[in-house]
Formats: C-alpha cells, sequence, structure tokens
C-alpha cells in the first residue's frame, strides 16, 4: 500500500492510496462510501492485488485525509471527475489492462451514475450495496424542507444518522469504525440534496445497460435498500446477486470470502 496524491483542480488535491503488483492482469478503481475513506478497504483490495489486479482509489473531498468540509458537497461532477482523475492517472503510467470499477453505498451510486453518462468506458463495474434507495427513506415533507433549505443554507451540517451496528455483524468491524478518527457522520443540506437526486435518477432509470456490471447487496441491510438493486438490475439487465443474512458492508461480514469468490466468479465468467 502506497499514499499518493490526485490533483482535481488548482484548488483540490486529493488524498489516495494504491496497492500495486507486478505482472498485474487489470487495475481497479476503488469508490467509497460516505463518511468513510479508502484505507478501510486495505484487506479488500489485498484480496484483489492476490487476483494479479492492481486498486486505486482516494478519500472523497471532505472525507478522510482529503481537504473539505466534512461531508459537504456542491457539484456532483466532483465525484465524477474522481474516476476521470484516475482513469487517466492509470492510462498514463501503464499498458493498457482492463479496467474495474469497484464502487460500494454511495460509491456504488457513483459509479452506476457513471456508467449512466460514460457507456463502454470501463470494462467491469461492481456495485455493493449502492445507494439507490435508503431503506429508511425520510418523509416527503422532510425531503421538501430540505430541499429549500439547501438553497439558502447549503453547507449546514447534520448527522447522517447512520447507526454503525448496521454496518456488519461483526463487532470487531464495528468497535473500529466508531474509533476511526478519519470516519466521519457529517452531511450536508446540499450534500444530501444532490445525492437523494442521483439515487432518484438510478431509480427511475429503465433502459438498457450493455456494460458488464454486477451488484451485490445483503438481504438484511438496513442502510440502503436491496429491493432497490435487485429492481434497477431487473430494469436494466444486468447481473445482481442478494444474499440473505448478510449487512451493508458484505465485504466487512464474517462471509467476505464467499462474497469476494461470487465477485472473482461473475469476473472469470465474463472473460477477465
Amino acid at each position: 500500500m502506497e499514499k499518493f496524491t490526485l490533483p482535481l483542480s488548482s484548488e483540490i488535491t486529493l488524498s489516495g492510496l494504491k496497492w500495486e503488483i507486478d505482472n498485474p492482469k487489470a487495475n481497479l478503481i476503488l469508490v467509497h462510501g460516505a463518511g468513510e475513506h479508502v484505507g478501510r478497504y486495505n484487506h479488500w483490495a489485498k484480496l484483489f492485488n492476490h487476483q494479479l489486479i492492481n486498486v486505486y482509489g482516494v478519500d472523497h473531498y471532505g472525507h478522510g485525509n482529503s481537504p473539505g468540509t466534512r461531508g459537504h458537497l456542491t457539484n456532483y461532477e466532483l465525484y465524477l471527475n474522481e474516476i476521470k482523475a484516475l482513469k487517466k492517472m492509470i492510462d498514463d503510467q501503464a499498458d493498457v489492462l482492463p479496467l474495474l470499477l469497484y464502487g460500494h453505498s454511495l460509491g456504488g451510486n457513483i459509479v452506476l451514475n457513471w456508467i449512466l453518462e460514460q457507456e463502454k468506458s470501463v470494462d467491469y463495474v461492481i456495485a455493493s450495496a449502492p445507494w439507490i434507495k435508503l431503506k429508511l427513506v425520510p418523509p416527503t415533507w422532510k425531503i421538501s424542507l430540505m430541499k429549500w433549505l439547501s438553497g439558502i443554507l447549503p453547507a449546514l451540517s447534520q448527522s447522517n444518522e447512520l447507526d454503525p451496528n448496521w454496518l456488519s455483524r461483526d463487532k470487531l468491524v464495528v468497535e473500529r469504525y466508531i474509533n476511526d478518527t478519519l470516519v466521519h457522520n457529517k452531511i450536508t443540506l446540499s450534500a444530501a440534496n444532490i445525492l437523494f437526486q442521483r439515487a432518484e435518477i438510478l431509480e427511475t432509470y429503465n433502459k438498457q445497460i450493455i456494460d458488464k456490471v454486477l451488484i451485490i447487496h445483503g438481504l438484511d441491510d438496513k442502510i440502503t435498500d436491496a429491493a432497490a438493486s435487485q429492481a434497477f438490475a431487473t430494469r436494466t439487465g444486468i447481473d445482481y446477486h442478494g444474499v440473505k443474512g448478510l449487512y451493508h458492508e458484505l465485504h466487512n461480514e464474517p462471509e467476505q470470502i464467499e462474497i469476494f469468490n461470487y465477485i472473482c466468479n461473475w469476473l472469470n465468467k465474463n472473460g477477465l
């Protein structure tokens, strides 16, 4: 694991981690979830390394070691530009290899929105427990109030109301999450408004997707809605795998190796 920085503009430079190996067969861009950081995926990245896949990821703006007000966002394009910049960095420094996008939760929302706008720009996409719809949807009046207030007080911060116990059935994972100083539970009104809008795009999208895409989701997820993931997959013709008994972070569940093996088998079946 090695640190690197990724300039997005003259004003924004993100902090990243890369896990590189000799003689890789593919490259993977890892897109993390809300409130966390890419360092939480160290064990997951190493598993991909064992499959001869390089892994690259950055902490989103307002997350982890990257700059910015915690949980703040004024333009969704900033997230998409992370992928664009990482893709360019990888293309510039290495031989042309198959490229994978892997996004979890908010990251799943981001990689799915990416392929709606950048069809056939990558070879494989994996969305883990993507934010298409929250399991506990705020009442309509609260969403309407949030939209109105976001135009007046966009940087007003609030708790994302995420219960760490919903992440994994592994209590050690929960404890480490709670004690991780790079984790935060903040989301601003502007960010919430933008992300709900992008989730709604996915929830209503009904065209066929020609990319090789897999959604994986724990059926006992209390944060994002597995039924919405399955419905999206059905509408768009992509692959879906729901797993009984698993919580939100499939990569941190006791069955994580079974999940990883399923992903590898899917990649192999699709030509990697």
